[in-house]
């Protein structure tokens, strides 16, 4: 299975006890609804890449 298959990439809104909301953005920086993911499945963030700031500049533009 490709790893990055059910990639969510956004914002995190929200941390509860075993949950986060987060307001998912697309390729392009729009908003794209909200995701809820418990804790027990992420397996890895990635934060503050190039792709990742490119997207929060776009994002930041809407």
């Amino acid at each position: 299975m490709d790893s990055h298959e059910k990639d969510v990439i956004g914002f995190i809104q929200e941390k509860e006890e075993d949950l986060i909301t987060i307001a998912v953005v697309d390729n392009f920086g729009e908003p794209n609804g909200e995701a809820y993911i418990k804790l027990e499945d992420i397996n890895w963030i990635s934060c503050d890449d190039q792709d990742e700031a490119c997207l929060k500049i776009l994002y930041n533009e809407n």
